[in-house]
């Protein structure tokens, strides 16, 4: 295999094939781990990019999928592990993958089969960058206050959660450290609560980054209220908008090439897209899941289900 390390204008590594013949599946898993954990960006041009092949690599590394809840994407596998990407033309801004949730998962891989012919490159930046780049007073602020975000959730799913029919806010309390979330009932609706740092530090690498829903939801749904500071108060327009300008003036374009494979640590880096001039015979796979080179202590076990399950499927959960 031929590597080219990352570099300002390119901030991800690239591995190409040393000889025709070679494939994704002759790379160690040792030497893909190491760049994974080094550089959390890599991309695999010039090999079969298949979605058997595709499908393989994730195996690999993923000990449990997470299957997307989200009627514009098909699955593409019987199993659910492969998906497409959101098949629109929109522009999408900065995220990393299931932000907004407990069970973000730890790894994004994304495969060509059909490039889009006119624009709808995919965008990426890494997180750590934005948060060096943060002045101080937003620093400060994002360091400060944690993120909240508040969901709705049927009865029946909080039953699959905690086992409990109709339960009051003294059963909530209760099993309330159960999970990584917590649970109240808010006149006839029950809410399903989780927090996140607003700078946090990515899986391998000691450093802050800033990677979370904020700006998608900020500026694709036009929301001031998901998520919020803790205590409901909302996070200041100057603050969105700093870190929405960061995150463009540093990141990535991909234009993609039919099967580039591109793989990405999602606790340290967040992507987006270009408007897609037109969505017709594009083709982007994905898939998400939660890497088999962590080692989850019991306590994360217990309250992080996703990390044992072969497929975590949103639509059972949310």
């Amino acid at each position: 295999m031929i590597v080219k390390t990352p570099s300002v204008k390119r901030p991800f590594v690239t591995i190409k094939p040393e000889t025709r013949d070679e494939q994704m599946s002759d790379i160690s898993d040792a030497e893909i781990i190491a760049l994974h954990k080094q550089y959390g960006a890599i991309l695999f041009r010039g090999f079969n990019g298949s979605t058997e092949a595709f499908k393989n690599l994730g195996d690999r590394f993923i000990s449990s999928s997470v299957a997307k809840h989200d009627p514009s994407r098909k699955s593409v596998t019987d199993d659910h592990k492969v998906q497409t990407v959101n098949e629109g033309g929109d522009e999408f801004y900065m995220h990393p993958e299931i932000g907004r949730e407990p069970w973000q998962p730890d790894i994004a891989l994304f495969n060509c089969q059909i490039a889009p012919w006119r624009l709808g490159q995919t965008s990426f930046v890494d997180g750590v960058t934005i948060a060096k780049a943060l002045s101080e007073s937003s620093k400060e602020l994002l360091l400060n206050n944690d993120l909240e975000f508040i969901n709705l959730i049927e009865p029946e799913k909080l039953k699959k959660w905690l086992g409990l029919d109709n339960p009051n806010n003294d059963d909530l309390i209760a099993v309330g450290s159960k999970y990584c979330c917590h649970f109240r009932k808010d006149g006839n609706n029950y809410q399903r609560i989780f927090r996140r740092p607003s700078l946090h530090k990515p899986m391998f690498i000691d450093e802050l980054a800033f990677g979370n829903y904020l700006l998608f939801s900020r500026f694709h749904h036009k929301r001031e209220d998901y998520p919020m500071f803790t205590e409901g108060r909302i996070i200041p327009q100057e603050v969105c908008d700093e870190i929405q300008h960061l995150s463009q003036e540093l990141s990535y374009k991909h234009r993609w090439k039919k099967h580039d494979t591109l793989v990405l640590d999602n606790t340290r880096f967040m992507h987006g897209r270009n408007r897609i001039a037109t969505a017709r015979g594009r083709k982007i796979l994905a898939r998400f899941g939660f890497v088999n080179f962590f080692e989850p202590t019991p306590k994360q076990l217990a309250q992080q289900p996703w990390r044992s399950a072969n497929v975590w499927l949103e639509s059972e959960w949310q």
